[in-house]
Order: C-alpha cells, then structure tokens, then sequence
C-alpha cells in the first residue's frame, strides 16, 4: 500500500519529470547511500530530496518499485522497443552498485544469468557488452564473469558482433582467456 500512495512519505526522489514521493524507512535500511545520504546534515537531509536527474528514469523507477517489492520488473516500464531484458537487468546490477543496494544487485545478477540462459539472451550479448564493462567497477567481476563465460564456452568470438565486441571494450578480451 505504501507503494501505492504518498500518505507518510518523508522523502522525495527527482528523475525526469515526475518526482517520487517515498519513505526513509523503508529505501533507507535497503540502501546504504540513500541511508547515509540522510543521515547526515546536508542538502538531501535538510530538504528531504534526493535529486537523481542524472539516472534514466525508467531505471530509477524500478529502483523504486523494488524498495518495496523486493523484485524489480523487467519490461512492464520498458517504453524503448530495443531495450533488451538483459539490458534492464545488466543496468539494475549497476545501479545496485551505484546505490549500495547489495539484495538487488544479487537479484539482478540472478535474473541476467537465467535471462542468458533460458531466454536466448546470448544473441543480445553484444549489446549488453558494454554496459556489463563500463557502468560497474574493475573490481566487481560477477555480470563480467557471465558474459566472458558465455562468449568463450559458447565460441561466440566466432560472430563478428563479438569479436568487434571484445576489441572496443577494456577487460573483455582478458576476461574471456
């Protein structure tokens, strides 16, 4: 219900044009950004906003959706034909890193690895490829790991959208030896 309505909510939210009302109690024993974000004076404490403009909206709103669901849904925000359900999934791990939400990051790195499996999601590697290199640190290695795991156990070098793949982006090439 609290999804649902803006009764109580202590905190909004800024991406895109539509500001998301929502509560500290519940994003904020999700989240350690969000959490340490209020919990110290500044803008964000003092106003009760956390402006995240620089985000695709889409994006935050399954954020959101998640806080309270625990479960993100992969296409029923999808509004771009060409935006893969791996690609949602690939950029829910990145958010997760981005805003300390370690159960999501592990959902997302759940959903990506059965959407390769058994959704065909090998075809759309290529345009996931650099999503998985460039939006999480060199440090964190799971999506990374999948995607060099498929590239190389399946031959996928073999096809020319990987190979073009494996030579634009940095650590791929590395990850798949």
């Amino acid at each position: 219900r609290l999804y649902k309505s803006d009764l109580f909510s202590d905190l909004t939210i800024i991406c895109g044009s539509n500001p998301s009302p929502v509560h500290q109690a519940v994003i904020c024993p999700r989240s350690d950004y969000f959490a340490a974000a209020l919990r110290f004076p500044g803008k964000e404490a003092e106003e009760g906003k956390i402006d995240l403009s620089v985000e695709d909206p889409e994006m935050v709103e399954r954020m959101i959706y998640y806080f309270y669901h625990l479960d993100y849904l992969p296409t029923s925000y999808n509004r771009r034909p060409n935006q893969g359900v791996l690609e949602i999934h690939a950029q829910m791990y990145a958010m997760a890193d981005k805003y300390q939400i370690s159960e999501m990051k592990d959902l997302a790195k759940a959903k990506f690895e059965a959407a390769m499996r058994f959704h065909g999601g090998y075809k759309l590697l290529p345009h996931v490829v650099p999503i998985v290199f460039t939006t999480t640190p060199d440090s964190d290695a799971q999506l990374r790991n999948l995607v060099a795991r498929a590239i190389a156990l399946d031959n996928l070098l073999r096809l020319k959208s990987f190979r073009g793949a494996v030579e634009k982006i940095d650590g791929l090439s590395l990850a798949v030896l």
